[in-house]
């Protein structure tokens, strides 16, 4: 196989502008294979669009961490666990650079200087988005994490806090720059101040934006998502922890949706919500406090009059679905205990079965007795 010489040296600029493909594994129409493009350019005039037109800049109010439903119980448990890069990245030694010409192996493939680092992913949002029945996230999952507060080390805003640019990875219609946000000084990496425009990311004040828009290596606009890598000091994962609260969305990825209709009406949705409520009212964290629940009423009152009767109609039908057992006292720190040791009941109320059935697997930890007030206990 013929491959290329690595195109920079060991503390030269090579992490600061580059362009590499990767093989993306995918085939167009005409079953020819499909190059994703890594660059950075060494003039960022190439990569944002015209700053006297500024509409691509687009305001956001948060991060979110988007998952799918399994991984919410270990989260709410044990809180976050930063990860090394295994995407498709420049970071990832296993992604096999190429060379953008002749599509050659890179040899011998340079080692990104954030290497085996832990991160969490986050991408951005607005609050009242997550409000709205209507809200979709584009992969991952249906449960999303958002950052009550975006100041502090626990969120982006910080005076010693630094940015760098990772990449910009073209796809096949629009792009995605990863920018790493982290206390620790890369000296490889390419810095940049987020309070001056003319950056990808850019805060004015308490106003927050992020351009939505970018130049490809080519020349041509298209959209774009912002990625942030975080890198979190262990001595603080309580405190990231706890800046976060949770809701419910659609995922437009159908290995991970768990939602069938594609425009789900907001009744649709309530089940959800119940079970994640279910799910938080039982789940002790080592953090010590439970996350708040973000939901689509209008106001408290709607919230507790809809999420109650539907805990009603569901607690009712898993009774009626149940057979009698031995009658004895409830002792709810005994049952919650028997839950969280049975890890099965936790699976199966956060997976694909509808909550009638999971609700049943709960309400087999009580004994007949006890079992009308179960709903009474979570509520």
């Amino acid at each position: 196989m013929l491959t290329c010489k690595v195109k920079f040296l060991a503390g030269n600029d090579g992490w600061k502008h580059f362009i590499y493909k990767s093989n993306s594994g995918r085939y167009d129409e005409n079953n020819k294979q499909i190059y994703y493009t890594h660059w950075l350019p060494d003039d960022l005039e190439r990569l944002i669009p015209d700053d006297k037109n500024p509409d691509f800049y687009k305001k956001f109010d948060t991060l979110l961490h988007v998952t799918n439903w399994h991984n919410v119980v270990s989260i709410l448990k044990e809180g976050f666990e930063p990860r090394p890069v295994r995407s498709n990245s420049i970071v990832n030694s296993k992604t096999e650079l190429l060379d953008d010409d002749t599509k050659n192996p890179i040899d011998p493939r340079p080692l990104h200087p954030l290497g085996e680092s832990k991160v969490m992913w986050y991408g951005l949002g607005n609050t009242g988005e997550l409000r709205n029945p209507g809200y979709t996230a584009l992969r991952y999952g249906n449960v999303a994490f958002s950052m009550k507060s975006l100041r502090g080390y626990e969120g982006l805003i910080r005076h010693d806090m630094k940015f760098y640019f990772i990449e910009v990875i073209e796809y096949v219609k629009k792009s995605a720059c990863r920018i790493l946000v982290s206390i620790k000084v890369y000296d490889q990496l390419r810095h940049f101040d987020p309070t001056k425009r003319g950056n990808p990311l850019y805060f004015d004040g308490g106003q927050l934006y992020y351009a939505s828009k970018l130049k490809r290596h080519d020349g041509v606009i298209c959209e774009n998502d912002l990625e942030i890598m975080k890198e979190e000091p262990d001595r603080l994962q309580s405190a990231i922890y706890l800046n976060h609260r949770v809701s419910f969305c659609k995922c437009t990825d159908r290995r991970y949706d768990i939602i069938r209709k594609q425009k789900p009406s907001l009744s649709d949705l309530v089940p959800y919500y119940i079970k994640l409520a279910i799910v938080l009212a039982f789940g002790e964290s080592k953090y010590g406090s439970r996350l708040s629940l973000i939901t689509p009423f209008e106001n408290r009152e709607e919230r507790d009059n809809r999420l109650k009767s539907e805990l009603e109609r569901v607690h009712n039908e898993a009774v009626q679905a149940l057979q009698r057992r031995e009658e004895e006292e409830l002792d709810i720190e005994k049952v919650k205990q028997a839950i969280q040791n049975d890890t099965s009941v936790v699976e199966r109320l956060m997976g694909w079965e509808d909550i009638v059935d999971s609700y049943l697997d709960l309400l087999k930890q009580f004994p007949e007795r006890s079992r009308t007030t179960l709903k009474d206990t979570l509520w």
